[in-house]
């Protein structure tokens, strides 16, 4: 696999297969400068949450979300988890300051090891213009309110 934009490390968990087209999307973005939020937020050690949602508006900015999923939720045994990217059955992770510390910066997880963990789902939509509202309608159906500025939900 070809090195992932020079600012960004990718760790690859379980067997991962079909990367290719999530990955080189996201790399290209990387690259061309058209996710310069993500990366910067990559670089300071953004939160988890604010590194998804610049990450899903990058891909959206530049019409190359087809096929990718947005899940606001949460991973037990990583607190820093606010949601996650879905492609197929890949799981895309930007990484919090905490889980940077081990020398990635995203997570892909096959279906398999994913689930190896218990999760919970708030919301779920395809990426799109429109993914926050959809989102925010599904937690505020749930929980009474929308989510929070730090993805914080209920």
């Amino acid at each position: 696999m070809k090195d992932f934009c020079n600012k960004v490390r990718w760790k690859r968990y379980g067997e991962v297969k079909g990367l290719s087209v999530p990955f080189d999307t996201i790399n290209d973005l990387c690259e061309a400068g058209k996710a310069g939020r993500f990366v910067h937020y990559v670089e300071n050690g953004a939160s988890q949450w604010d590194k998804l949602c610049a990450l899903e508006d990058a891909l959206v900015d530049s019409r190359k979300q087809k096929g990718f999923m947005f899940i606001v939720g949460e991973r037990a045994g990583d607190p820093e988890v606010r949601g996650w990217l879905e492609y197929g059955d890949l799981i895309i992770v930007p990484f919090g300051p905490v889980r940077q510390e081990s020398g990635a910066d995203i997570g892909v997880y096959d279906r398999h090891r994913f689930d190896n963990k218990p999760y919970t789902i708030h919301a779920m939509t395809k990426c799109d213009e429109d993914s926050a509202i959809h989102i925010n309608r599904q937690v505020r159906s749930v929980h009474g309110k929308p989510i929070g500025w730090d993805g914080k939900v209920g």
